[in-house]
């Protein structure tokens, strides 16, 4: 990673840690985040979209945050669009009317399938290809 930052240059990592409201402060932070970045790095281009997979060398995640990293590495996604997409996943996970554990999990991995066609991506994606287009280990 060294060689293609310049050699000196200190990594850039980012981590999501823990469960739905946790992520989420994590998700607006990171938005805000990207803001800045885009304004210092491109002051002239409003409408340039800076991916975090694009600026972060590496990015980690447990619990939820772990599908946040899949959402920002794997698919791609800026961090507006996977904030959308997890209060999405959250309000159809955690709905009131839904008590048995099997039935949110069953409603988890649809809303993660939905994610991944709205990708165009296959069902069995890999989470990890060695592909030198992709800047950022998830």
């Amino acid at each position: 990673m060294a060689e293609q930052l310049g050699g000196d240059q200190a990594l850039r990592l980012a981590s999501f840690d823990g469960g739905g409201s946790r992520v989420l402060a994590q998700l607006f932070t990171l938005c805000n985040l990207m803001h800045r970045i885009r304004s210092e790095l491109y002051p002239q281009e409003h409408d340039r979209i800076v991916l975090p997979c694009e600026y972060f060398d590496m990015m980690a995640g447990a619990d939820f945050g772990g599908l946040v990293v899949i959402m920002l590495v794997v698919l791609r996604m800026t961090a507006e669009a996977a904030r959308e997409a997890f209060l999405k996943i959250c309000a159809d996970v955690y709905k009131n009317e839904i008590e048995n554990e099997a039935e949110r999990t069953r409603v988890l991995r649809d809303r993660i399938e939905d994610l991944l066609k709205e990708h165009g991506q296959p069902l069995t994606l890999p989470l990890l290809v060695d592909d030198p287009i992709t800047t950022c280990l998830g």
